[in-house]
């Protein structure tokens, strides 16, 4: 007997769409595993399956479906094999099951306005139908539902939202709509020039959305959005009380929005169910949002120390925190191993978005990101220097100098040659950097020809850049990973000119923003203040920044040990002179 059809599908069809039976219940167990987002073991069902049966179109289709849901593993070279082996063996497939193929043809060929006219045609057949409100929702919100100006024949959020609502008003075991219905919802609540209304998003200006509709009116469906999308979440790990993917989602919310309470009990919850690695990687989350870098890398260690760590936390969404929790307890080495091993799960000829989200090799990606980990140490100089020289140097072979490509390119990384810079004072470097972009167009080209002008003694034109780009900044100038680096740099600038009140005022700035993507430089913003402390004679004020620097690094890698060591004696030195102060006064 055939029975236990998957979400959206019905076992009476399902039925007739292979002849055989195993390869049937292969097909079951992968769809269900894929509503878990549960990849491994769905692909691994759904290739048994067309094992056992190579006529099989629903399941190619099935593994597409599976392939786009990989994080890292994403081959559109097998998407396009899968849904051609589809087509072929559609043809005696009932009309709702020759349809959906359609649509996975024209969805995988971008051809998004067809793709939702045939999804549109089997909602016309039949209305309840499950999958086909799910996958209109798919065709709407992958069809650039951000662009502005808007045309009607690209996405639209609020369309996308109202079909993903549908389909789990039909079948609510279809918990994938909870994914989408979290990030619509979103975007709903972004401050930008859209707004969700009813079952479509109407886009227009902030400045036409206030006049449409009232500033308060506009206000308040962002803010109604901004909790349905936690309601969302909550719902999510209701349906699906098993998927770490669904927690991960809900706790990437309640960390964002600083419900640490609310995030540690889901934590708790992770660990009696056995999920101890996605627990350890958790803590470590709000270890780090607390700026609690020591704990943070120790429970991250803890994570990928498990047996397929790394794997199991890349296929729950885990990537980029086990970096930056790790940097910022100064265990870059682990860092660095963790990226590169993520990066190998990443197909050869797949290329990988980088700074400015253009295209970069796999080996290029980790040769960039070992060199940001070695710039926030700041230890090895020379290390850094010859590092930083080596990648401007590969940009030079695999792009033509000169080109759009190279340019582009070359030009994203100013964060990266301005951290390198504060850890090497190599002027060649920016020498060699500046010489190639056009620095009127970038604030961190701009940071960077003021570091300069004080380096060839041109002390005034540095003051003045420092009052023009920072005293009197805008709200962009310290934004984002970019600002982060860029907070460093003239807060070092300051203390350089001797204007140390300013330069802590400068570094203090680390502890009152989010953790950025550089957590080495707020962890050496610490050491920083600690030496400025001594500048201005407040031994208590110094101790306090070294110890908190020597906290966060002390159990840190061998080449960070040689700062920790600095500040200690740093700290020996000002307790013995606290000390003979104390004696002096009895």
């Amino acid at each position: 007997q055939i029975s236990g059809a998957p979400p959206g599908e019905r076992p009476d069809l399902l039925a007739g769409t292979t002849h055989s039976l195993q390869a049937y219940r292969e097909y079951l167990a992968g769809s269900e595993a894929m509503q878990l987002l549960q990849i491994d073991s769905a692909r691994a069902h759904l290739e048994r399956a067309v094992e056992l049966d190579s006529t099989f179109a629903l399941a190619y289709i099935r593994l597409v479906d599976v392939d786009g849901w990989s994080l890292l593993e994403q081959d559109p070279q097998s998407r396009r094999e899968n849904v051609a082996k589809a087509m072929v063996h559609s043809e005696n497939l009932p009309v709702r099951y020759r349809l959906l193929v359609q649509f996975h043809s024209a969805y995988q060929a971008g051809q998004f306005r067809r793709a939702r006219e045939i999804a549109q045609r089997m909602i016309a057949r039949d209305s309840a139908d499950a999958e086909a409100w799910y996958q209109l929702g798919e065709a709407h919100f992958h069809n650039e539902p951000n662009r502005f100006p808007h045309s009607d024949t690209l996405g639209n959020y609020g369309k996308a939202l109202n079909a993903f609502q549908k389909t789990l008003a039909i079948d609510s075991g279809y918990v994938l709509a909870y994914l989408h219905i979290v990030d619509v919802w979103g975007n709903c609540g972004a401050d930008a020039p859209w707004l969700c209304l009813a079952d479509s998003a109407v886009y227009a200006t902030r400045d036409e959305l206030d006049r449409m509709y009232g500033a308060a009116t506009v206000e308040r469906e962002r803010q109604h959005a901004r909790a349905a999308r936690l309601a969302a979440a909550y719902g999510w790990v209701d349906a699906a009380p098993t998927s770490v993917r669904a927690r991960t989602a809900l706790l990437n919310l309640l960390v964002a929005r600083e419900l640490y309470a609310e995030a540690q009990a889901q934590i708790e919850i992770l660990e009696a169910e056995g999920h101890h690695q996605a627990a350890a990687a958790w803590r470590g989350r709000i270890h780090y949002a607390h700026a609690e870098y020591a704990d943070a890398a120790a429970a991250m260690k803890e994570a990928i120390s498990f047996e397929g760590g790394i794997r199991e936390l890349v296929s729950n969404q885990i990537v980029n925190e086990p970096v930056l929790a790790l940097s910022g307890g100064g265990l870059f080495d682990d860092a660095t191993v963790f990226f590169s091993t993520v990066m190998q799960m990443i197909p050869d000829d797949v290329p990988i978005s980088g700074p400015g989200n253009l295209q970069y090799t796999r080996e290029h990606i980790i040769q960039l990101l070992s060199l940001q980990l070695l710039a926030q140490g700041g230890g090895q100089t020379d290390l850094l220097s010859r590092s930083t020289h080596a990648w401007l140097d590969t940009l030079d072979n695999a792009f033509e100098p000169g080109s759009t490509e190279h340019q582009e390119r070359w030009t994203g990384l100013g964060s990266t040659m301005l951290a390198s810079y504060m850890g090497t004072r190599d002027t060649t470097t920016l020498a060699r950097f500046i010489s190639q972009v056009d620095t009127s167009s970038s604030r961190t080209w701009r940071t960077m020809l003021a570091h300069l002008e004080l380096e060839r003694g041109d002390t005034a034109g540095a003051r003045a850049m420092l009052n023009t780009q920072y005293h009197n900044r805008d709200s962009l100038e310290l934004s984002g990973n970019a600002g982060a680096v860029r907070q460093f740099a003239w807060a070092d600038l300051m203390a350089r000119m001797g204007d140390f009140e300013h330069a802590m005022d400068a570094y203090a700035q680390f502890d009152s923003i989010p953790p950025a993507a550089w957590p080495g430089l707020h962890v050496r913003s610490w050491a920083e203040r600690g030496a400025l402390y001594q500048e201005l004679d407040d031994r208590e004020g110094a101790i306090d920044m070294y110890q908190k620097f020597i906290g966060a690094w002390e159990n840190g890698d061998e080449t960070v040990q040689p700062l920790v060591d600095r500040a200690r004696a740093a700290v020996a030195a000002l307790q013995g002179e606290l000390g003979e102060e104390e004696r002096g006064r009895r």
